[in-house]
This record gives structure tokens, C-alpha cells and sequence, in this order.
């Protein structure tokens, strides 16, 4: 398996299949085949999308600390990965 950044990176790394463990490489291969792209990293310039997805009604309901806790700005964000938070983000 790839080492996930620990930290915001300037371009995310693209997935693929053959780069995961056999049982995950099923789910990668229909979200390609269904226009989705994998990666692992987050840059900052993603932030923004994800604070947006993030404020949607359905996800503040199942996500409640999303956009205060995890993805509000890239501070907060940082902050997340000093913690040790979060190894890797995936981005679809």
C-alpha cells in the first residue's frame, strides 16, 4: 500500500488499482469505470470544496463536526494532520 502524505500535498497522487491490497481494488475499479478518480493526498485548493460539501444539510446531519472540527479552512486542516488525525485523504 502507498505511504499517505501526513501533510497537505501540492498535487494528490493518483491511485490505481493494482496499488491496493486485492480486496479494496474491486471498488477502485468500478469507481473508474464510473468517471471517478482516486487519489491520496489533499491540497489546499480541494479546502474549499470540501467546507462546501461539508455544510450540506444531509452531511452536517450524519457529519456533525466536519466543517467545524475537520475541513472549515486550511488551518484547521493542518491542524488535523498535526494531530496525527488523519494519515491520507482520499478525494472522488
Amino acid at each position: 500500500m502507498a505511504n499517505f502524505p501526513t501533510g497537505l500535498v501540492e498535487t494528490p497522487h493518483h491511485i490505481h488499482p493494482h496499488e491496493m491490497p486485492a480486496k479494496f481494488a474491486a471498488p477502485f475499479m468500478e469507481l473508474r469505470d464510473r468517471g471517478f478518480t482516486v487519489v491520496e493526498g489533499l491540497s489546499a485548493a480541494h479546502i474549499g470544496d470540501l467546507a462546501l460539501i461539508s455544510a450540506q444539510k444531509g452531511v452536517q446531519e450524519f457529519c456533525p463536526r466536519d466543517l467545524s472540527e475537520r475541513w472549515a479552512d486550511v488551518e484547521t486542516v493542518e491542524k488535523q494532520f498535526a494531530a496525527g488525525k488523519h494519515r491520507g485523504i482520499f478525494r472522488l
